[in-house]
């Protein structure tokens, strides 16, 4: 029992060197990993507003067969310019404007007789709308702020009250 006590308290030589090439060999694995890791690391990226609404846009022009500018719609449906500008006055119709101020308007709204698609009026104008339930404020102000739940539940109890 003294003999183990002894080898316990004092190791030998090739037990220090062992050990002392563990370290080097740790040492030179860390230095390795944080090379590899700093090659890998994601780059630190700033948010652009410009370049994050450029890609929104291009998303939205790719949509669901991508959209059809007011002239499109005018030759294909025969809807007017001004019929198309009352739209966008009353929130009634999807639609943006690109850098030359053409309006474009999804493709997925419309039916193949060129109608909006039915109950597209009642949503835009729910969420653009002022709701007593939401004490005056529009459903998009409520989402704004971080109220998804609040608008959730509330379109979700309407919708299963069939109450648009």
């Amino acid at each position: 029992m003294a003999a183990t006590t002894k080898t316990l308290t004092r190791p030998s030589r090739s037990w220090t060197r062992q050990a002392a090439e563990i370290q080097e060999r740790i040492a030179a694995l860390q230095v390795e990993l944080k090379r590899i890791l700093s090659k890998t690391a994601p780059p630190k990226v700033r948010f652009d507003p410009h370049e994050a609404g450029h890609e929104l846009t291009i998303r939205m022009q790719e949509a669901e067969g991508g959209s059809w500018t007011g002239a499109e719609l005018e030759s294909r449906f025969g809807l007017t310019p001004a019929t198309l500008h009352r739209r966008r006055k009353e929130h009634r119709i999807v639609h943006w404007r690109d850098a030359l101020h053409q309006f474009h308007y999804p493709k997925w709204q419309f039916t193949p007789t060129g109608a909006l698609l039915c109950g597209l009026q009642e949503i835009m104008r729910y969420f653009l709308g002022p709701r007593r339930q939401f004490d005056g404020r529009r459903a998009l102000d409520l989402l704004r702020a971080g109220e998804v739940g609040k608008v959730l539940a509330h379109a979700k109890a309407h919708a299963a009250e069939n109450t648009w």
